[in-house]
């Protein structure tokens, strides 16, 4: 509210009247203002969980990719991950991590290799099944360290 001071002279002497204004505040939309009108009432999730929970969720309940496309050729399942990186970004981390391929038998030949140092003549009372655990155990140790 702003208000006036007026003097005006008569003609028998000065007279001082105070008189207020209204002026309407004009409401121009602010980025702020913008902004909450186009998020209306979306709430951030509440934690990295609920969030993880709910892409898992989501995840299942998606169509599952066919085996053959239309063209009768096996479906590229990286192709998939690429497009739906997206929606599903904390998964396509998990997919490149833990299905990865192997493009060389360096692996598969440590392994090969291992077993053969552990069965040895001096060994000959393991069991298939022991050699089976430390082979494992072996292999997971390793690449739990790097």
């Amino acid at each position: 509210m702003i208000e006036k001071n007026t003097s005006e002279q008569h003609s028998g002497g000065s007279c001082t009247s105070r008189s207020s204004v209204t002026i309407p505040f004009r409401n121009e939309p602010s980025a702020w203002g913008i902004l909450d009108e186009i998020m209306g009432d979306k709430q951030p999730q509440a934690s990295p969980i609920s969030r993880a929970k709910k892409e898992i969720e989501s995840y299942f309940q998606d169509d599952v990719l066919p085996r053959r496309n239309d063209d009768g050729n096996s479906s590229n399942v990286l192709n998939w991950w690429k497009t739906f990186r997206h929606i599903y970004p904390n998964l396509v981390k998990i997919f490149r991590i833990n299905c990865n391929i192997v493009a060389t038998s360096v692996p598969c030949e440590r392994i090969f290799s291992k077993a053969g140092n552990l069965i040895s003549e001096k060994r000959t009372r393991l069991s298939s099944e022991k050699v089976e655990l430390i082979l494992f155990l072996n292999a997971n140790l390793e690449s739990s360290d790097q």
